[in-house]
């Protein structure tokens, strides 16, 4: 079985919801507690540069972390 690193957007909150999709206006962030579901990056980097193009979330300001994991992958 084929696995990579996938990177996903927690947001600090109580429920620590992983983000997924970009920022509706009016609506906010897409959430959900599913990483099969959720919106994932293949670099640390490249989520940062996601998250400040389609979200108004500052990570200096604690707003979310970033959670690598090791998950299988369809090839």
């Amino acid at each position: 079985m084929k696995c990579e690193w996938r990177f996903f957007i927690i947001l600090n909150n109580d429920n620590e919801d992983i983000v997924e999709g970009k920022e509706v206006a009016g609506d906010g962030i897409p959430v959900c507690n599913d990483f099969t579901v959720a919106k994932y990056f293949l670099s640390p980097e490249e989520l940062v540069e996601w998250v400040k193009k389609n979200t108004s979330l500052v990570l200096e300001d604690g707003e979310y972390h970033i959670e690598g994991h090791y998950l299988p992958c369809n090839v």
